[in-house]
């Protein structure tokens, strides 16, 4: 499992640079990923969502492990952040990516376990 942990504001530039810091290509067998953004606040327009969206079909698109399903789990906190969350989820679909929003560390990880 690969964990991204992000603090402060969170914008669409600072999650593409965090997507290049995990390899696509070190897969073994499931591909997990937790982003831990419970000391931060996303700031994403919706058009902004989607552009995440496609950047991820992209990043998938290109990986040697595109067949092998993807699993994320966002650890957010706040009413804001949830329901920023909760869109991404809604739109990760676009790249074949099964997202989990919880605001619980216990529950991310048993998403990415299961």
């Amino acid at each position: 499992m690969e964990t991204v942990q992000m603090h402060g504001r969170v914008s669409l530039a600072r999650l593409v640079e965090s997507l290049a810091l995990v390899d696509p290509d070190a897969c073994t067998g499931r591909l997990a990923w937790l982003f831990d953004f419970s000391d931060a606040d996303l700031d994403l327009t919706n058009n902004e969502i989607v552009q995440l969206a496609l950047t991820v079909a992209e990043y998938r698109k290109a990986s040697t492990c595109r067949d092998i399903p993807c699993k994320v789990a966002m650890i957010v906190q706040g009413d804001t952040n949830y329901g920023i969350g909760r869109m991404i989820q809604a739109y990760a679909s676009m790249g074949d990516v099964t997202v989990h929003v919880t605001r619980c560390a216990n529950d991310a990880h048993s998403f990415l376990a299961a």
